[in-house]
């Protein structure tokens, strides 16, 4: 192991036992809050590093943050939920870095045993002229040519043993650590040892075509070329990532405006009340294919107005503009379901709050939104899968050639690349990825989604 590895090494058993002890120790509060940070700072400095590096060199969705994303979000929920349960996000990082420090090892031992295979090569061919023997390049040796190896040198081309006999070793080429005897009329390869007698060889091919260049060749551009699977997963990832980003972004949007509004549409009576509720009503029947052309040109006029003044435009072929748009057209649809079921609830629940002297803000985020956690998880789940399948809005706002695609742009594009191409396993493929989260999603919340749409409050 080098030493990166075994510092890794360290770290990793540093800290399951940081984890252990913290599992086992009687700690609570801030401090207990504190000491998980502590440890997760041991396994995940570095990936947190590499995460703001790439931000900051626009190189943001990769694999460094979103390893950011989904630990930070797990220590931000537990401290939400007040649990204290701050091992998810440990386990998670710890059970990264384990994977990386196997893949280091791995690809560490690949380069060592690649650096051994380049010993192969021949540096040169000895010719016998005037009776001596002359080193060539083994490039200038053409096919029919006797070549003489000595014992302890390499054979530098294939050929047929034209006289002697010898034993070679052929443990680089083959594994096989016999040696293998060698007569004449004997076939030869390239890249053996000659490891007791003088051979001379009649070669049959030139350096270029020979076995130890074909083996070096093959080793060579194996870095550089992908398999068909390698290439497909490859592209679909960097639609992919920015695509669970951006429809995260666009749902915690939406729920942090969303919320509090339906919350005070209906339960609370205020001047401009009935305006509003109308407004919102009269949002639903507004087809978003209509106003997506509207959308793209007064974003496309603040464009232009931003970079006469500061130089540059940012609004047109961006993520989280697209994201705010989506949560904005999702509004009244959002509005609209969560009013509906907090009308459901008895005033009693926040008059009883009120009593033990909870503040508004309290009785909302504390009483009321945890009691609507079912028509909530419905909302999240139609929002989701609205914004999953979009593809009017990213196709107009994100028109650039060189703007990250959402799922359903880039997936026509793949289908119409496949179709060309007649790979339609890969095709069918990319339907299958896109379809599974929108599967898994529906099964993990399908009692809250029924719940969601059929449950009221009632007190106890």
């Amino acid at each position: 192991m080098t030493k990166k590895q075994k510092k890794m090494l360290v770290r990793i058993i540093l800290t399951a036992v940081m984890l252990a002890a913290l599992y086992v120790i009687p700690v609570t509060g801030w401090l207990r809050l504190a000491l998980y940070l502590a440890v997760y700072a041991v396994i995940g400095y570095d990936i947190m590093k590499k995460a703001g590096q790439g931000i900051l060199n626009g190189r943001v969705f990769d694999e460094n943050f979103l390893m950011a994303v989904a630990t930070i979000g797990a220590f931000a929920l537990a401290i939400y939920e007040k649990s204290g349960d701050y091992n998810e996000a440990i386990a998670v990082m710890l059970f990264y870095q384990i994977g990386e420090l196997f893949q280091s090892y791995a690809v560490g031992k690949s380069r060592r045993n690649i650096s051994a295979l380049m010993d192969i090569r021949p540096d040169y061919a000895n010719i016998e002229q005037d009776g001596q023997l002359v080193q060539v390049d083994p490039d200038e040796v053409s096919i029919g040519t006797v070549i003489v190896v000595q014992p302890g040198e390499k054979i530098p081309l294939d050929g047929i043993v034209a006289e002697g006999s010898s034993t070679l070793n052929t443990s680089a080429l083959t594994g096989e650590s016999l040696p293998r005897d060698a007569h004449e009329g004997d076939e030869v390869i390239s890249g053996c040892i000659n490891m007791t007698g003088v051979l001379k060889i009649r070669t049959t091919k030139v350096f270029g075509e020979s076995t130890v260049s074909k083996i070096l060749e093959l080793v060579e551009n194996s870095s550089s070329r992908k398999s068909r699977s390698e290439d497909f997963i490859a592209k679909f990832a960097r639609i992919y990532t920015p695509v669970v980003c951006y429809s995260a972004l666009a749902l915690a949007l939406l729920l942090v405006v969303a919320l509090p509004a339906a919350y005070c549409l209906s339960r609370f009576y205020f001047k401009g009340r009935k305006v509003l509720n109308t407004l919102f009503m009269a949002g639903l029947f507004i087809n978003v294919n209509y106003i997506v052309v509207p959308i793209f040109l007064m974003l496309r006029d603040s464009d232009v107005w931003l970079k006469g003044h500061f130089g540059s435009g940012f609004l047109l072929n961006n993520l989280v503009v697209l994201a705010v748009v989506y949560a904005a057209t999702a509004l009244p649809f959002t509005i609209y379901l969560l009013s509906g079921y907090f009308a459901t609830l008895p005033h009693d629940f926040e008059e009883a709050a009120y009593i033990d002297g909870a503040s508004y803000f309290s009785t909302m985020t504390r009483i009321i939104f945890p009691m609507a956690k079912p028509s909530i998880i419905t909302i999240i789940l139609f929002n989701f899968l609205s914004f999953w399948n979009e593809y009017i809005i990213s196709m107009t706002l994100m028109s650039s050639t060189k703007a990250p695609r959402t799922l359903p742009v880039g997936l026509l594009n793949l289908m119409q690349a496949q179709q060309s191409a007649a790979q339609y396993g890969t095709m069918y493929a990319g339907l299958v990825l896109v379809m599974l989260p929108t599967l898994i999603l529906y099964i993990c919340v399908q009692r809250q989604l029924t719940q969601g749409m059929t449950v009221g409050g009632l007190k106890g």
